[in-house]
C-alpha cells in the first residue's frame, strides 16, 4: 500500500470514529433528557419512565347534574381494567425526534417553531396515526380511553386530578400560559397515580374510536371502544384551556385522526404481558 493510501485509510477510519461517536453522545443526551420520577416502573424500547396502575376497578364517566358534565361523558359506570403501564410523562419533542430520526417518520408539523419545539416540551402537531407509529415504535400502544381515565381520576371518583375541587394547584394558572409547559413543571396536577400532565399539558390522543353514546352499552371489563367511527377520542386538558372546567377528567373530545394541531400530543401505554 502506498504512503497516499495509506493516509487515505487513516482519514477515513478517523471520520468513521467521529461518526460513530456523535451517534453515540446524541443517543446519550436524548436519553437523559427524559426526567425521571421515584414513581417510574417499567420502560419501553426508548427508555421513557412508566407508572405501574394496578387492575382493579374505578369509576368512569359521570351521572347527569354533576359539574358541566355533558351528555356523552353519561352514565356514570364501574369499569374494571386488567394490570398495565402508562408513560409517566407525554411524550416529548426529545423522543419524537428520535423516532422520527431512526425510523423516517414525517416529523411533527411544529418541529421549527420555537414556542413549541423545546427538548421537553410535549410534541404536538401529531396525527393519531403518528402517534400511533411512535408508540410501536418504542414497543408500546396508545393507551385505551377507561385506561387513560383511571390513570388521570384514581379509584375515588375524583373530578380532578387534584381532587374534588376545580380550582387548580397549579401555581401560575392557565391563563398565563402561553405554550406548552414542559413535562412535569405541574407537581400539584398530578394524579393520584403519581402520573404528570394529564390535564395540564396538551391533549391526549387515546387508542379510541369515539361513539356519543358509547357508555351506555360499553362493556364493564377492558373496554376498547366502538370498532369503527370516524373520530378518535381526545383526553385531557391543554396550555389553551382558560377554565378549570376543561381540566375534569371526565371530559370527552374527539377529531378527525388526521388532525394535527398545536394542543394535542399523546402519552404510550403498555400491557403488562408486553415486558416479560
Amino acid at each position: 500500500m502506498s504512503n497516499e493510501e495509506k493516509r487515505s485509510t487513516h482519514a477515513n477510519w478517523n471520520i468513521y470514529v467521529a461518526t460513530a461517536t456523535i451517534i453515540l453522545l446524541s443517543a446519550s443526551v436524548m436519553t437523559s433528557a427524559q426526567p425521571r420520577d421515584a414513581n417510574a416502573s417499567a420502560t419501553g424500547n426508548e427508555g421513557a419512565p412508566m407508572v405501574h396502575i394496578p387492575s382493579g376497578p374505578f369509576i368512569m364517566g359521570n351521572d347527569h347534574g354533576v359539574g358541566s358534565m355533558r351528555i356523552d361523558e353519561t352514565p356514570a359506570h364501574t369499569v374494571y381494567l386488567d394490570t398495565y403501564d402508562i408513560d409517566l410523562y407525554e411524550v416529548t419533542n426529545t423522543l419524537y425526534f428520535r423516532f422520527v430520526e431512526e425510523t423516517g417518520h414525517r416529523p411533527s408539523t411544529f418541529r421549527k417553531k420555537k414556542k413549541f419545539n423545546g427538548p421537553n416540551q410535549p410534541v404536538v402537531g401529531v396525527s393519531w396515526d403518528d402517534a400511533a407509529a411512535y408508540c410501536a415504535w418504542a414497543g408500546k400502544r396508545l393507551p385505551t380511553e377507561a385506561e387513560w381515565e383511571k390513570t388521570a381520576r384514581g379509584t375515588d371518583g375524583r373530578q380532578y386530578p387534584w381532587g374534588l375541587l376545580k380550582e387548580s394547584p397549579r401555581a401560575d394558572g392557565k391563563a398565563k400560559l402561553r405554550r406548552p409547559p414542559e413535562i412535569g413543571s405541574d407537581e400539584g396536577g398530578k394524579s393520584p397515580f403519581g402520573v404528570y400532565d394529564m390535564v395540564s399539558g396538551v391533549r391526549e390522543w387515546v387508542a379510541d374510536w369515539y361513539l356519543t353514546e358509547y357508555y351506555a352499552k360499553s362493556p364493564d371489563r377492558n373496554p376498547l371502544g366502538p370498532k369503527t367511527g370516524f373520530k378518535k377520542v381526545l383526553r385531557g386538558s391543554s396550555w389553551m384551556a382558560k377554565s378549570e372546567i376543561s381540566d375534569r377528567v371526565a371530559l370527552r373530545r374527539r377529531d378527525s385522526p388526521s388532525n394535527r394541531k398545536n394542543y394535542v400530543g399523546f402519552r404510550c401505554a403498555m400491557t403488562q404481558s408486553a415486558q416479560d
